[in-house]
């Protein structure tokens, strides 16, 4: 990952916490299931995956980190 990329990412996360607000485009996922067997009829013949975008995980990711050293 570049500077400019590392730069943005800081500055949206920032921008997180200091307006409490998460932008609609990080908020949202997409939820799709895959088969696991050619002839699947059962739920249990599926997987579920959700596609988030990956500035959310790292936003996730620092919140969760820090709560911890906290808790």
């Amino acid at each position: 990952m570049g500077k400019d990329a590392l730069t943005l990412k800081s500055q949206l996360i920032t921008n997180i916490h200091e307006t409490r607000e998460w932008s609609k485009d990080l908020i949202e996922a997409i939820m799709t299931t895959l088969k696991k067997k050619t002839r699947a009829t059962k739920c249990s013949n599926y997987h579920t995956i959700s596609l988030t975008a990956h500035t959310a995980k790292m936003v996730v990711r620092i919140l969760t980190g820090t709560l911890r050293k906290h808790w």
